[in-house]
This record gives structure tokens, sequence and C-alpha cells, in this order.
């Protein structure tokens, strides 16, 4: 790919007995789209579907039409810190630049890799991810359905930071889950 575009970006990680422990590529299309839509970056680790069952990482933005657009792929031997590391590196080395914002799952390797390589970084977990553990995380509760609304009503509804923090602190007294440490995980501030 490199000889048919001199923009296509690689890099491949070996270890000590030259055998594969993760790679990133980006291709001209993805470093252009990263130029307009990089301000905030979306990276999914979710994706197991080769063969070998490594992680399959992409990197993603959204244009002016509300679209995902490609900026990045990689695949990781692992999914520890150091190779999470070590793939954010190499794609900021293509890309030149530091996202402003990230969002991702809530994987500790990567809040943990992204502390260490992007520090200046807004990073936020994925509502979607958020909201689809709700039943199996809250489900328990005697007032569930309530709770499910509030939450949905505080996170889509609150016009600033300051409402959000004050809805949060009151949804957390109604429904006394002031020991309830998945909740308290999800507030992760810079």
């Amino acid at each position: 790919m490199k000889d048919i575009n001199p923009n296509f970006f690689y890099a491949v990680k070996l270890d000590e007995e030259c055998k594969f422990e993760s790679a990133v590529w980006v291709d001209a299309r993805c470093r252009a789209s990263y130029e307009y839509y990089g301000d905030v970056v979306s990276v999914d680790s979710t994706y197991r579907t080769n063969r070998h069952g490594l992680p399959f990482v992409l990197f993603i933005g959204v244009n002016n039409h509300g679209k995902s657009t490609l900026l990045g792929c990689a695949l990781l031997g692992n999914e520890e810190i150091p190779s999470y590391e070590w793939v954010f590196s190499q794609w900021v080395k293509c890309m030149r630049t530091v996202p402003q914002r990230i969002i991702t799952d809530q994987y500790r390797s990567i809040f943990g890799a992204i502390r260490n390589t992007l520090p200046d970084t807004c990073h936020r977990w994925c509502i979607w991810h958020i909201t689809k553990k709700l039943p199996s995380k809250l489900g328990g509760y005697r007032r569930y359905r309530d709770l499910y609304d509030d939450l949905n009503d505080i996170v889509w509804n609150s016009q600033t930071e300051e409402s959000f923090e004050d809805n949060w602190s009151k949804f957390i007294d109604e429904y006394k889950l002031h020991n309830n440490t998945w909740l308290s995980g999800l507030l992760v501030y810079d």
C-alpha cells in the first residue's frame, strides 16, 4: 500500500522472537478525514471477528452529516495497557496531533493508556456502552423503571455541566445509590 500511496501509514510491533504483537494502519482518506473531523475521536475495541481472536480497534470520527468516518485501524496482540499505549502513540505519530476529546468503552486498560499517552486529551466513556449495561448493573433495584427513566432524562436533557451535576447528585440521593461502585466509576474527571 505504501508503494501505491505514499500517504499510507502503518507500523508493526514485533516481540523479541519477531512474532506479531500489534499493528496500526491509516490510509490517506483517514488522514484527511482526521484533519476535518478529528476534534472528537471514538475508539472502539469491541470487535473480535478475525480468526485469531485479536482485538480489532477502530478510530472513528463523525463528519458534518452526522455519519461515521474511519480515522484508522489497529490489531492488538493483547488488551494490556502497553499495547494500547503503543497503538495510541503510533496513531498520533501518523496524525501529527492529539485529539481534543476521545470517547471509549469502559476498558480500564484503554483508560490507563490514554492517561499515559494522551494526558491533555479529554476522555469520556461511551454513552451507548453505559446504557447497554444499565439492566445488568441496576436492574435489581426495586424502582428500576423510574431509575432508568430519570437517569436517561439527566443524561439527555441536562443543558449545562452544572445542571447535570445537580441532577446527578439528586438522582443518587433519591435512589440511595451512594454505595453503587459502578455508578461511582462512571464519573471520571480530568
